[in-house]
């Protein structure tokens, strides 16, 4: 038997997998105004940060909760894509729900303006430009874009999450379900239009059901293109268990194991995140802010 099947080669040498890795039982997502308990149905493993430089056997290894896990074939049934796709979509809901985008928006390119938009380098670098443009006239702002087909199933336009804007939008006149448009004076690519963003988490939700496995890719295979410096939920594994005790405002089940919904923010609930009548949130103490 070759005990080399079971190493990594890690910076301190050819260790054993299981003594670079920790036992995970629940993990914890502090967002701004609320807080996700993952609760698995199996206890799974995740490496120790710093520990992997080579992996074996990358089969083995998938990304969840932000960190390298060592997945257990039996209890998923996700192929490679399914769970790249996944991860995707968890990002971004991470960066929407971290961020205060402000406006929604949708760019399309304009072919007597574009060599080839059906191409993502062609029309990304024409975006980059703009952006870049826009910086250097005004000041910095934070974005989010996704690529989408057009109905031709070729050409390419963009939807985009925008924060602190600082050029002029300009009142379209129109309405997108019953919102107030606006156009970007100064974008000249294509066609144009912004609403104000009034609650992130169906936001969210919208953007990601862009993110399918037919969707239009930027180089490297990337689905989403943003800038940098975007904020993203503190990840606690095995936190201290208050979350036992506490009761969640929702609770998701599916295969995998269970999550565990806390707002934390009371000025947050609203509509369709209101809080659960009698119940009380904990809140985050400074360590966890």
């Amino acid at each position: 038997m070759n005990n080399d099947l079971n190493k990594i080669e890690s910076i301190f040498g050819k260790i054993k997998k299981i003594d670079a890795s920790y036992e995970v039982r629940a993990s914890a997502k502090y967002y701004p105004h609320h807080t996700k308990v993952f609760i698995p149905n199996v206890p799974y493993r995740k490496m120790i940060p710093f520990m992997e430089q080579r992996i074996d056997d990358l089969d083995d290894i998938v990304e969840d909760w932000d960190t390298r896990v060592i997945a257990d074939s039996k209890t998923s049934t996700e192929d490679n894509l399914e769970r790249s796709i996944r991860r995707t979509k968890t990002l971004i809901s991470d960066y929407v729900l971290c961020n205060d985008f402000d406006i929604f928006a949708t760019f399309t390119f304009s072919p007597k303006k574009t060599a080839d938009r059906t191409d993502t380098r062609t029309v990304k670098r024409q975006m980059s430009n703009w952006i870049k443009n826009q910086k250097a006239r005004n000041s910095n702002f934070a974005y989010l874009i996704v690529p989408e087909f057009h109905k031709d199933g070729k050409s390419l336009h963009f939807h985009a999450l925008i924060h602190d804007y600082p050029g002029e939008l300009i009142d379209s006149g129109n309405r997108i379900n019953g919102r107030k448009s606006y156009n970007f004076k100064s974008y000249t690519l294509g066609i144009n239009s912004a609403v104000k963003i009034d609650d992130r988490h169906k936001v969210s939700n919208y953007v990601k059901k862009y993110i399918t496995k037919d969707m239009p890719q930027f180089p490297g295979k990337h689905r989403f293109w943003s800038s940098t410096g975007l904020e993203r939920p503190r990840v606690e594994d095995n936190p201290s268990e208050w979350y036992l005790q506490a009761k969640p405002q929702r609770v998701y089940e599916n295969e995998y194991g269970c999550t565990l919904y806390f707002i934390t923010d009371s000025s947050q609930a609203t509509e369709s995140h209101s809080l659960t009548e009698g119940s009380t949130p904990p809140s985050l103490s400074e360590k966890d802010a």
